[in-house]
């Protein structure tokens, strides 16, 4: 295993990403339900095949765990996490801010992500010393969470069991006045924790293809991701929340009492 050998993986990857949406207009996508609370399209399809062909190429041993595949590959230690579109509403409805996100872990180990916004040209990416945005190195904000010139974000989705939680959460963060950010996706959620745009991410229900890039952007750039009721087997985050140390302790003071593990 060579790291020049990872590194054009991921170089390769990010053009032909890249060039597929330059190629496309994506007028009047089609979609399908996946499942009650989310939609997939060709899109989605077209962009793991991408990913998911050059890594079986360059790596046949290496396991595989995607939104859209499912788990393919070997069983061993080398595990990339791969969310084609993260925001695939975003994408039908011609938002701005969608993704591809694509890490590469071996064992608990974050060794190289990337998180591509194709419509705005953002390309963030993590290795194991830094991470970037576009070649700027990234770091968290040394600012305190109750500032408000910056906000908490947070993903739409919530599991079914976690609606009590959210609503506890949620309910502090408004309490305290502090601006919330609902968005579609959690992994540029997280890029802009690691760039100091957002204060804070808080997240229920994610899953490791939707966020373990993100959580390696926000590490290498300077801060804490924690997470709580972490299901391997079913590839569930359950509670997440990412933010600098300073303001990881603000944020663990904010929701106290609440109950989260």
């Amino acid at each position: 295993m060579t790291y020049e050998k990872i590194e054009k993986t991921f170089t390769d990857i990010k053009f032909a990403v890249l060039d597929y949406f330059k190629s496309n207009d994506f007028c009047g996508i089609v979609y399908q339900l996946k499942d009650k609370a989310e939609i997939v399209t060709t899109v989605d399809r077209d962009v793991d095949s991408i990913i998911t062909g050059r890594i079986m190429k360059d790596f046949p041993d290496h396991r595989i765990i995607s939104e859209e595949s499912g788990v393919t590959g070997g069983g061993g230690d080398w595990v990339w996490h791969i969310d084609p579109v993260d925001n695939t509403v975003g994408l039908v409805g011609g938002e701005r801010d969608i993704s591809t996100s694509i890490s590469l872990k071996m064992g608990e180990s974050h060794i190289r992500s990337m998180v591509l916004n194709p419509r705005t040209g953002e390309v963030f990416e993590a290795s194991q010393q830094e991470s970037f945005k576009n070649g700027k190195k990234l770091q968290t904000c040394k600012g305190s969470l109750f500032d408000k010139s910056r906000g908490i974000s947070t993903c739409a989705y919530v599991t079914k069991t976690k609606i009590d939680l959210a609503r506890q959460i949620i309910g502090r963060i408004y309490e305290n006045r502090l601006p919330l950010r609902v968005s579609g996706g959690s992994a540029l959620d997280l890029c802009f924790v690691a760039e100091g745009k957002h204060i804070a991410h808080v997240s229920l229900g994610a899953h490791t293809w939707d966020v373990e890039a993100g959580i390696h952007m926000v590490r290498k750039a300077g801060g804490l991701v924690m997470t709580f009721n972490h299901n391997s087997l079913t590839s569930s985050m359950g509670l997440m929340a990412a933010a600098s140390e300073a303001v990881m302790d603000e944020l663990r003071s904010l929701l106290g009492d609440i109950r989260l593990g």
